[in-house]
C-alpha cells in the first residue's frame, strides 16, 4: 500500500510539472503570436522640404522602435532666418524624447545636436505614431523653437503641408516570431512526451 502511494504521489507530481510545462509554453506561444501580430513594426517617416513659416525647410527622418520611442533620426532644417540645425543620433547632449508616453506617443520633440536643450524641433501628429496612417500636424503644433521657453520670438513654424511632404513606411519587426515559434515547438515536445511516455504500476 505504501508502495502504491509514493507511486500515486509520484505520478501526481509528474502530471503537474507537465501541465504546468504546458500551460508556460501556451503562454509562450500566445504572448509571441500577439506580439507578432499586433505592434511588433518598427515606423519610418520621411520628411521632405516640409515647409516652415520663415522660409526654410525640414528634412530627413526617424523610425520608431516597438515602444514608441524614436530608435533612428537625422532631421536637418535649412533656409530661411535661422540658423541650419541638425538632429541627429547619438545626439551630443540628450536623446529624442516623444510624448506624452512611450506607450501612445503623438508628438516627438528632437534637440539640436549643436545647442541641445536650446534648439527644439517638436513634431506633433494627429495620431499615435507607432499605428502609422497619421499625419503631420501644421500650424502652431509643431514647430522648431530656439530659445529656452518654446514658442519664443525665434520659433518657426511647420507651414502649409500639400500632402506629399511626409512618407510613412512601416517594417515588420522579427523579435516576436521565435517567441511564437519555440512557445508552438515547447508544445509539440511536451505533447510527444506524453504519447511515448508509460505508466509503471506498483503493487505490494
Amino acid at each position: 500500500m505504501y508502495a502504491k502511494a509514493v507511486a500515486r504521489t509520484l505520478g501526481g507530481g509528474a502530471m503537474l510539472s507537465r501541465t504546468r510545462s504546458v500551460i508556460v509554453a501556451i503562454a509562450l506561444a500566445a504572448t509571441g503570436g500577439l506580439a507578432a501580430a499586433s505592434s511588433a513594426q518598427a515606423i519610418t517617416y520621411t520628411f521632405t522640404n516640409v515647409p516652415l513659416t520663415d522660409g526654410g525647410v525640414l528634412n530627413g527622418n526617424f523610425t520608431t522602435n516597438v515602444y514608441g520611442a524614436p530608435a533612428t533620426w537625422n532631421l536637418t532644417t535649412s533656409g530661411g532666418s535661422l540658423l541650419p540645425e541638425l538632429y541627429a543620433n547619438p545626439p551630443n547632449v540628450i536623446n529624442a524624447i516623444a510624448s506624452p508616453s512611450f506607450d501612445a506617443p503623438t508628438a516627438i520633440d528632437f534637440f539640436s545636436n549643436a545647442e541641445g536643450y536650446f534648439v527644439e524641433l517638436h513634431l506633433a501628429f494627429s495620431g499615435n505614431i507607432m499605428n502609422g496612417g497619421v499625419s503631420l500636424l501644421g500650424g502652431s503644433q509643431s514647430f522648431e523653437c530656439h530659445g529656452w521657453v518654446c514658442p519664443s520670438n525665434d520659433t518657426r513654424f511647420i507651414g502649409a503641408l500639400k500632402g506629399d511632404e511626409v512618407a510613412i513606411s512601416a517594417t515588420p519587426l522579427p523579435a516576436a516570431w521565435p517567441l511564437f515559434a519555440g512557445g508552438l515547438g515547447l508544445i509539440g515536445l511536451i505533447m510527444r512526451g506524453r504519447k511515448k511516455g508509460t505508466r509503471r504500476v506498483v503493487t505490494c
